[in-house]
């Protein structure tokens, strides 16, 4: 479990929550917005979400989060190869994984929302799924 959700106990709040993920360009924002407008659901842009998490990461708790402030768009590939770039990312480490978990928690919970992110990796997507399905 990520670090950031092992002192989680209100997971329990996202069973409005569906996760639609996919690698880069899989069609999940297409599918999210098809699924919206036919279902009257919100959409949480996990990509937009990343830029209000750079300021409130902290170098202690999310050092590959933190090295990304003040980086241009772009810049994180600058004299880099694709691996240094991916094992740099701070969701391989679970550095995100807690701040997605905080945002869905502090919205209404009176709709459907739809996740359209790719950086949650699987153990620390199931502990969310699990405890909002009861186990």
């Amino acid at each position: 479990m990520s670090p950031q959700l092992q002192n989680d106990s209100a997971a329990d709040r996202l069973t409005h929550v569906r996760w639609i993920v996919g690698g880069c360009a899989a069609g999940k924002s297409t599918v999210a917005r098809a699924l919206a407008e036919r279902c009257g659901a919100e959409i949480y842009n996990g990509d937009r979400a990343e830029h209000s998490w750079l300021v409130r990461c902290t170098p202690q708790r999310h050092p590959r989060l933190a090295a990304l402030r003040g980086t241009a768009a772009g810049g994180m590939w600058e004299g880099r190869t694709s691996e240094q770039v991916f094992r740099s990312m701070a969701s391989l480490y679970g550095e995100t994984a807690g701040f997605l978990a905080e945002d869905l928690r502090a919205g209404s919970g009176d709709r459907v929302v739809l996740v359209d992110y790719f950086g949650i990796l699987p153990r620390d997507l199931v502990p969310l799924r699990a405890a909002a399905v009861g186990g």
